[in-house]
């Protein structure tokens, strides 16, 4: 009877350990935990792909996302609400303090021993538009330089025939109307990048913007960033005809109403343009030269970046490329690297990988821009940190197809040299000094022939990647829709009013407490089995 006790609570506690290791390598191997972040509306509709083709097999993951906003996400990372975030910028100084207090994500730990940048997203900030000429066709063809663009969102320029617009657009003379600009209501890294733009490249337009803004609004009513001259995720909102919206989409869609939509501007990523099929103005680059938000262009323009060493960049606007496409930016995702739920790491870990694999794939037709090798190697160094991730050899999707190289452009930008495992390192300058393949030397003309044919062929790239993508059977053969988007976006919202609820982090898992229980069980069994040894 005792030798059948003891092999009997043996075989219990065996059972347990092995239940809990299984328990343990399954959720290893497959990575099923649902995951919740949210943050950038520039980036959400490469995101929202991404999560249709990892819903499948043989992903099969569940990753939720809620487009409100980089300000949004990186809050919510901050506070530990969602298990990663979306930012176009890098947290800035005022936020540190709640990321790194006793409440906040890194309980007091350096930010570089917390979480990692990953960079997932590249592309141009739009200037989408809804204009009909004379006749109630639709203007496909606005010019707009630096100047003018950053004095429309600035109430400026008022009416679509004001001087500065007709000097690049003649056939808008008679376009005596008013001009909506629809600006962001929310904290955005739209408008963050775009003011860093106008401050760059139209420095006398924002000053006079501060000065009027102060007269008008008062300073009480403006944030600190932009009262000191320091680019803002905070659009000022009461000017002119101005119509303050919240998220990306929202500005899009307003702009894309067929009635109130009408003689009407917004910034957003290029994306949401393309879904709606509506255009986005050229923008006259350092070289004269006007320019789409156009892969080619997009990539041009951020060979001007310079790497912070910590997977972000600090962005450049005034490239002399003639194919640079300006404002251009970055989209990251923020993820823990201690601490954090192995099981959820797993599954967060699948998702970048594939996103900057096979995922980039996504990113021409929807009018972002591939991330090019660098890129891709910054962010396999930061995946491989996250707990439960693959591996840096583990992580590029089989099959996928090879990231471009680095682009060269004229006059030498940041450059890219690497360092241990590829990583590119900071303070870098002029490495990628060279030639543009079609810059020439002759007069801005020829440079405009050359850059607008970039157009032309980026429609090709568009077409023949869609056609591989159905032939390929990916997501079903399609791409996101301001459909699917909506339907999204639905399920997202009941997630974020959830998001209280929702704790991730350092929590341990059902199979770290199957493990607990088994080993428990197996001391227990050992502590009985000593203990009627030595009673015998």
């Amino acid at each position: 009877m005792r030798r059948r006790a003891t092999l009997t609570l043996r075989a219990l506690a065996a059972a347990f350990v092995a239940c809990a290791t299984l328990a343990h390598a399954a959720t290893a191997a497959y990575a099923s935990a649902s995951i919740l972040g949210g943050g950038s509306g520039f980036a959400a509709l490469e995101i929202d792909q991404w999560r249709a083709d990892t819903a499948r097999s043989p992903f099969n993951l569940t990753v939720n996302y809620v487009a409100q906003g980089s300000s949004f996400g990186r809050a919510q990372f901050a506070a530990g609400t969602f298990d990663y975030g979306a930012s176009d910028i890098q947290y800035v100084e005022g936020e540190i303090p709640t990321l790194t207090g006793n409440g906040g994500r890194c309980h007091g730990k350096s930010l570089s021993a917390c979480f990692v940048y990953v960079p997932v997203s590249a592309g141009g900030v739009s200037f989408m538009y809804n204009l009909l000429d004379a006749n109630g066709n639709r203007v496909s063809n606005l010019k707009l330089t630096e100047n003018a663009v950053c004095k429309i969102f600035t109430g400026q320029i008022t009416k679509w025939n004001d001087p500065a617009i007709v000097a690049t657009n003649p056939s808008f003379a008679n376009f005596n109307r008013d001009i909506t600009p629809v600006i962001r209501a929310d904290g955005a890294g739209e408008s963050y990048v775009f003011s860093e733009f106008c401050i760059a490249d139209a420095p006398s337009v924002w000053r006079a913007f501060i000065t009027s803004e102060k007269a008008s609004a008062g300073a009480d009513s403006l944030s600190g960033e932009f009262l000191s001259g320091q680019p803002t995720s905070i659009w000022p909102q009461q000017w002119g005809h101005s119509v303050p919206i919240a998220y990306a989409d929202g500005t899009a869609n307003y702009v894309a109403d067929p009635g109130g939509g009408a003689n009407s501007i917004t910034y957003v990523a290029a994306s949401y343009a393309e879904v709606r099929q509506f255009p986005v103005a050229s923008v006259q680059n350092a070289a004269g030269v006007f320019t789409q938000p156009d892969e080619d262009n997009v990539t041009t323009a951020l060979g001007y970046a310079t790497p912070r060493g910590n997977g972000t960049f600090q962005l450049a606007y005034s490239g002399p490329d003639p194919h640079a496409y300006f404002p251009s930016t970055y989209s990251y995702v923020l993820a823990q690297t201690t601490g954090f739920d192995r099981s959820k790491g797993a599954a967060l870990g699948q998702f970048l990988c594939y996103a900057v694999s096979e995922g980039q794939v996504d990113a021409v037709p929807l009018r972002y821009a591939r991330l090019s090798t660098p890129l891709v190697n910054i962010a396999i160094n930061a995946i491989a940190q996250i707990p439960g991730a693959p591996s840096k050899q583990n992580c590029f999707v089989q099959g996928a197809p090879p990231p471009p190289a680095p682009p060269k452009v004229l006059g030498g930008g940041s450059g890219f040299v690497t360092g241990p495992g590829g990583v590119p390192l900071a303070g870098a300058g002029g490495s990628n000094s060279g030639t543009s393949s079609s810059a020439g030397s002759g007069s801005n003309a020829s440079l405009g022939s050359a850059a607008g044919s970039s157009a032309g062929k980026n429609a090709g790239k568009i077409a023949a990647a869609r056609a591989a993508r159905v032939a390929a059977g990916l997501a079903g053969g399609g791409y996101v829709t301001t459909t699917t988007v909506d339907q999204q976006a639905l399920n997202d919202a009941e997630l974020a009013r959830a998001a209280q609820l929702h704790q991730p982090g350092s929590g341990g898992t059902p199979t770290v407490w199957i493990l607990l229980a088994g080993l428990a069980a197996a001391w227990a069994a050992s502590v009985l089995l000593s203990r009627k040894r030595s009673a015998s």
